[in-house]
C-alpha cells in the first residue's frame, strides 16, 4: 500500500501541492531601475541598476531603439537623447515594463584648440574661445586644476622650467568627463624669447612676404607703417606660422613691417627690427638698363649696403644709403635680364629683397669693331682669317671684304659669314700671285652695323731668279693697329722639308744659289703679331737644268779630252748608249760619272763616227731625249 502510514501521507500531500502551484499563473512584478551616468560624450557606456527584485534572467532592457537585451550595460556610439525601457518576463504570459524618455544625453566629442601663452616667470596663460562645452577643466601637469568657461583666461605659475604636460578637457554640466581632451607639452620660461625675422621679400605682384621663425606659444603681432603714418596692427601670428603676406595699396610708398610680442601676458612687447618694402623698377635704354628703387628710410647706422642681382647672380654692391639707381652697361641687345635688389643691415640676419623685374636690352649705338682680327696663309697656300667679337655683343651676321692693293677702294669681294663662325678660308684668293687685303664688320642683334676694320693684309712674298742668285721681296704685315716683328725667312725643298732659316728684317734679301744642288726651292716668311704667328704665301723658284753633249774626243793618252761624257745639272736619271756604224752597242751606262774611254771589249775602238743616244730627267721632272754623232779621233 502506498499510504500505509501517516508519514507517507504527509509526504504525498506536499508533493501534490507543489505540483499544483506549477500550473498557477505567475504574479506580475513592478519594474524598477536606476542609471548612475546619464550624460557624456560618445561613445558613452551606461550600466542600469535593477531594483525590481525579479530574477535577472527574467529582466530585459531596451536602450533607445536598440533590440532588447538581457545585459544591463550598453554603449551609445552616436550623439543624441535616448530613452531606456525595462521589460520584465516579456517573453512569458505575465510581466510589466517601464520606459523613461530622454533619460540619457550623448554629446559629440568636438575638438578645440586653446590659446596657450608662455609668459616670463614660468607663468602660462590659457584661453579657450570655444563655446560648445559648458566649461573647461585645465590640468597643470601635477600642480593642480583650474575650471574656466569659454573666453576666460586661466593663469598658472609652474615651479620649474622643466617640460610640463598641459591637459584641457571639454566638460558639460553634470556629465561624465569623457569628451575631447587637448594635450600639449609646454616648457615654461623665465624670460621672454625674441622672434627671428629673416626676410621681407617683395613679389612681382607688389605684395610683401614676411618670413620668420617664432618661439613656441609666444604670440606676435605683425605691424605696418606707411611712410610717417601711425603704426597699424595687421595680424596676430604664432608658432608654427612661418610667413605673412601683405598687399599694399600703393607701391610708391615705403612700407615698414615689424613684429612685436603681444601684451597678452601683460608684459612689454618685444619689438623686432623693422624691415621695409623694396620696390624695384627697371627700364631698358639705349645700350644699358637703368634700375631704380625706393630709399631705405632707416637709420644710416643700421645700413650695410645694397646688393644688386642680375639673373640670380650677384652683380655689384653699393654701400651708399642714398644711392637708389644703378645703370648696367654690360648688356647684350635683345637679351633678357632679370634684376633684384637686396638691402643688408648691421646686427641683423634679416634681409629685405625687392621684387623681380625683367627687361629686354636694346641699343641704337654703333657697336665696336671686330676684335683680334688676324690673317695668315696656311701650308696649302690658302688665306686664313680669324677674329673675335667684342664682349657683350650678340652678332646676327658677319661680313668680310676681300680686296687687292691695286683696286682696294673700287672693287671688292664680299663674304657673308654665319655669326657662329670665328674663322674663314678665302676660297677665291691666289696669294702666290696677288696680295690680298681684308676688312670686316658685323650686324648686331639690335640691327646696328659696326665700323669696318682697317685693312688687314698678310705678308706677300715674291722671288726673282738671277744668274747666280735669287732676289726675295716681302711686304709688311698690315692690320692697322699692331705692327709685326721678327720677320723670318724659311727655305724648303719641293717637298716642304725645312732646309734653312734666316732673318728677313729688310723687305728684300738675296740668296746665292750658284753652288746649290737643289733645283726647286720654296720660300716662306713668318712674323710675330702679338701672341700669334702670321705666315706669308709660298714663293717657288725653279732653277734651270741642262744637258750638254760633246761632239768629239781623242783618247790618245795626252790627258786632254781623253774620254767622253756629258755636262749636266740637276739630273736625277740618266741613260747613255753608244753604237758603231754597224749598229753594234759598244758602250752603255746609267751613271753620269761613268765616262767612255774609247775602247771596246778591251781594245781601242777605231777612229770613226759613232751614234750617241741619251735619255735623262731632272729634279722637277723635265725629260731629255737626244741622239747625236760622236767622232772618235786617234
Amino acid at each position: 500500500m502506498l499510504f500505509h502510514s501517516k508519514r507517507n501521507f504527509i509526504w504525498l500531500f506536499f508533493q501534490i501541492m507543489t505540483c499544483w502551484a506549477c500550473f498557477l499563473p505567475l504574479q506580475a512584478q513592478n519594474p524598477c531601475f536606476d542609471v548612475s551616468t546619464v550624460k557624456g560624450c560618445a561613445p558613452l557606456t551606461v550600466t542600469v541598476g535593477d531594483c525590481s527584485g525579479v530574477s535577472p534572467n527574467l529582466v530585459f532592457y531596451r536602450f533607445g531603439n536598440a533590440r532588447p537585451q538581457n545585459s544591463p550595460t550598453f554603449t551609445f556610439e552616436k550623439a543624441g537623447v535616448y530613452a531606456i525601457t525595462q521589460l520584465i518576463n516579456t517573453g512569458a504570459s505575465g510581466g510589466d515594463s517601464l520606459r523613461i524618455e530622454n533619460l540619457v544625453t550623448v554629446y559629440e566629442s568636438k575638438p578645440f584648440t586653446p590659446e596657450v601663452y608662455i609668459c616670463s616667470g614660468r607663468r602660462v596663460e590659457v584661453r579657450i574661445s570655444d563655446t560648445y562645452y559648458d566649461f573647461f577643466k585645465i590640468i597643470w601637469d601635477n600642480e593642480g586644476e583650474t575650471i574656466v568657461e569659454s573666453n576666460q583666461i586661466a593663469s598658472h605659475v609652474f615651479d620649474s622650467d622643466e617640460p610640463k604636460n598641459l591637459r584641457i578637457k571639454g566638460v558639460f554640466e553634470d556629465a561624465l568627463e569623457n569628451c575631447f581632451e587637448y594635450q600639449e607639452v609646454i616648457v615654461p620660461i623665465s624670460t621672454r624669447l625674441a622672434a627671428n625675422f629673416s626676410l621681407l621679400e617683395t613679389q612681382e605682384d607688389g605684395s610683401l612676404v614676411f618670413t620668420f621663425e617664432l618661439p613656441e606659444n609666444q604670440p606676435y603681432q605683425i605691424r605696418k607703417k606707411r611712410g610717417n603714418q601711425a603704426t597699424q596692427d595687421l595680424e596676430r601670428v604664432r608658432f608654427p606660422r612661418q610667413n605673412f603676406t601683405y598687399q599694399p595699396n600703393d607701391s610708391s610708398s615705403v612700407y615698414f613691417l615689424a613684429a612685436a610680442g603681444t601684451e597678452f601676458c601683460n608684459e612689454e612687447a618685444l619689438q623686432t627690427p623693422a624691415l621695409y618694402g623694396l620696390f624695384l623698377e627697371v627700364e631698358a635704354l639705349a645700350g644699358f638698363n637703368r634700375l631704380a628703387w625706393n630709399p631705405a628710410l632707416l637709420p644710416a647706422t643700421d645700413f650695410v649696403g645694397y646688393q644688386i642681382y642680375r639673373n640670380d647672380q650677384l652683380l655689384t654692391e653699393i654701400r651708399n644709403l642714398r644711392t637708389t639707381t644703378f645703370e648696367d652697361f654690360e648688356v647684350v641687345c635683345r637679351q633678357n635680364y632679370c634684376y633684384r635688389v637686396a638691402a643688408i643691415w648691421y646686427d641683423s640676419a634679416a634681409q629685405t629683397v625687392s621684387n623681380r623685374r625683367c627687361v629686354v636690352a636694346s641699343s641704337d649705338a654703333k657697336p665696336p669693331e671686330v676684335d683680334s682680327f688676324f690673317v695668315s696663309i696656311d701650308s696649302s697656300n690658302r688665306v686664313f682669317l680669324r677674329w673675335q667679337y667684342p664682349q657683350n655683343q650678340q652678332v646676327e651676321q658677319m661680313y668680310l671684304l676681300s680686296q687687292t692693293p691695286d683696286d682696294i677702294y673700287t672693287r671688292e669681294q664680299r663674304f657673308k659669314i654665319d655669326s657662329a663662325r670665328l674663322d674663314f678660308f678665302d676660297p677665291f684668293a691666289a696669294p702666290s700671285l696677288l696680295q690680298y687685303c681684308y676688312r670686316a664688320f658685323y650686324l648686331n642683334a639690335c640691327g646696328q652695323y659696326s665700323d669696318t676694320t682697317a685693312a688687314l693684309c698678310p705678308i706677300f712674298l715674291q722671288v726673282e731668279r738671277r744668274e747666280q742668285d735669287a732676289i726675295l721681296q716681302r711686304t709688311d704685315y698690315q692690320n692697322g693697329f699692331a705692327p709685326a716683328r721678327r720677320y723670318t725667312l724659311q727655305l724648303f725643298d719641293l717637298d716642304t722639308v725645312l732646309i734653312e732659316t734666316r732673318s728677313f728684317s729688310e723687305n728684300e734679301t738675296e740668296i746665292d744659289l750658284s753652288q746649290t744642288e737643289q733645283q726647286a726651292w720654296r720660300f716662306r716668311t713668318w712674323a710675330i703679331v702679338g701672341q700669334d704667328t702670321t705666315f706669308s704665301n709660298f714663293a717657288i723658284l725653279y732653277l734651270p737644268s741642262f744637258l750638254e753633249i760633246p761632239t768629239a774626243f781623242s783618247p790618245n793618252g795626252d790627258s786632254i779630252n781623253d774620254d767622253f761624257g756629258v755636262v749636266s745639272r740637276f739630273l736625277v736619271s740618266y741613260h747613255l748608249q753608244i753604237f758603231n756604224k754597224w749598229n753594234q752597242l759598244i758602250f752603255e751606262t746609267n751613271d753620269l760619272e761613268n765616262r767612255w774611254d774609247g775602247t771596246f771589249e778591251g781594245r781601242p775602238a777605231p777612229a770613226d763616227d759613232y751614234t750617241v743616244l741619251i735619255k735623262a730627267t731632272d729634279q722637277v721632272g723635265k725629260s731629255y731625249q737626244k741622239a747625236t754623232l760622236l767622232r772618235l779621233l786617234r
